[in-house]
Order: C-alpha cells, then sequence, then structure tokens
C-alpha cells in the first residue's frame, strides 16, 4: 500500500478525530487510535503527515500515520511564470540546488543585457537568477568622436525549489538535475573558448554594442558640416 501525504485541516481533540487535507481529492478522516492519544494530542493544524489510506463504508480514513516535520516533496519554484529574478543571495524558505556564474555581454541598453543573460540562464535549465546586479561603462567609439555608455548583467543561474505536498520532486530529482546544469556550463564554456578562443565570461570584447567604423566617420562628418554652416552664417 502506497504511502500519501497531507496536512491536518482540523482537530476535534475532546472527539479524538480529526481530518487531513491532500492534494489528490476530499480529505481523509483520521482518528487518535490511527497514532496513539500522546501523538495524536501533539498534532497541530498545518502539520504534515505521512500515511495509509483504508476505504470505509464511510469514506476515505487515514491509518498508520506518522507527524512529519516537513514535506518530503519539492516543486520547481515559480518556473511556470519564468525565471524568478533577485538582487539577494537567497529567497526566503525556499532550496537552492546549484548556483552557476553568468556574465552578460556589454550592450548599449540595459534591456538587451538583460535578455542575454536570461537566455544564457535558461540555456542552463536555470529558474532563477539571484544575486542580479547591473554595472555600466564608459566606451569611446572607434575613432574617439565620442563617448558613449554601455550595460551589462552578472548574475547567478540557479535552480530554486520549495517544499510542497503536491510537489513532483525528490530532493534526489533536483540534485541531478544541478549537476546536469553544472555539466552544461562545461560544455558551453568549452564550445565558446574553441569557437571564440576566450572565456565565456571574457566580455571585455563587444558584440552587438560595438560602434562601427562607418557610423563614427559619418558622425565626424556631420559634426564637421554643422561646425563649418556655423563659422559661415558668423562670417557673413
Amino acid at each position: 500500500m502506497s504511502r500519501k501525504e497531507g496536512v491536518v485541516k482540523s482537530l476535534k481533540p475532546v472527539s479524538g478525530y480529526g481530518f487531513i487535507e491532500t492534494g489528490f481529492g476530499a480529505d481523509v478522516f483520521f482518528h487518535e487510535s490511527a497514532l496513539g492519544k500522546a501523538r495524536f494530542n501533539s498534532l497541530k493544524v498545518g502539520q504534515p503527515l505521512e500515511f495509509e489510506i483504508k476505504v470505509t463504508y464511510k469514506g476515505l480514513e487515514a491509518i498508520n500515520i506518522n507527524p512529519l516535520i516537513e514535506s518530503s516533496t519539492l516543486r520547481l519554484y515559480n518556473k511556470e511564470y519564468g525565471l524568478f529574478e533577485s538582487s539577494k543571495e537567497t529567497v526566503e524558505n525556499k532550496i537552492i540546488f546549484v548556483r552557476l556564474p553568468v556574465v552578460s555581454q556589454w550592450f548599449k541598453t540595459i534591456e538587451e543585457a538583460e535578455t542575454d543573460a536570461r537566455q544564457f540562464a535558461l540555456k542552463l535549465g536555470a529558474n532563477a537568477l539571484l544575486c542580479k546586479q547591473r554595472q555600466k561603462d564608459q566606451r569611446k567609439s572607434d575613432h574617439n568622436n565620442y563617448i558613449y555608455h554601455v550595460h551589462r548583467i552578472t548574475a547567478q543561474a540557479c535552480l530554486v525549489a520549495k517544499k510542497d505536498l503536491q510537489g513532483n520532486f525528490s530532493k534526489a530529482d533536483l540534485e541531478a538535475q544541478a549537476l546536469a546544469m553544472e555539466n552544461t556550463l562545461e560544455q558551453f564554456k568549452g564550445e565558446y573558448k574553441t569557437k571564440m578562443g576566450r572565456s565565456i565570461y571574457d566580455s571585455a570584447d563587444m558584440t552587438s554594442e560595438k560602434v562601427s567604423q562607418t557610423g563614427a566617420i559619418t558622425f565626424g562628418a556631420v559634426f564637421f558640416i554643422i561646425i563649418m554652416i556655423f563659422i559661415s552664417t558668423g562670417i557673413a
């Protein structure tokens, strides 16, 4: 007989019975005899329980009950809504199974950097970005015609879970998933090193944010024309 988990929904201490709320259907009745009077009296509403189900003519009844300190099943935190993002190192009352460093490339806008960091984390299989920080730097165009700013994101790609009676993962499941994420990162790093000749975290070389030589020349030409018009107007 498979064991189930639930939480104490209500208690009737005088009558010696209560009801268990489960994640699989109707509430389940239980009697103090299923775990002993002393342990029954120590129960509190909301306490997790492990038990077996017996079908009676009155409905479902829990037998062979053991109180639990906390649920043994886990659910990925906020996964259905995409990445959970925070500048903090931890998430309250949640378990973090892995932390992998994420660094975006430098971009002209913070939105592009945010997108780059999120895509990196999702490729690794993360469901959270923690320790998220924005960085801003000042750059010069190819011909030093003007100065502009660029942005990047540093963070930790994490696998975060919470205790949940209706969860469908065990600790071993998520530890295996965390190991797979680490292996994926190592594979990405190796492929990037082979292709680019540098570390995936070395974002000193700019990508889409780099100002082209043509753009710098065009800017200089326009600036020169404006100055000449100004001088001609002054002479006239």
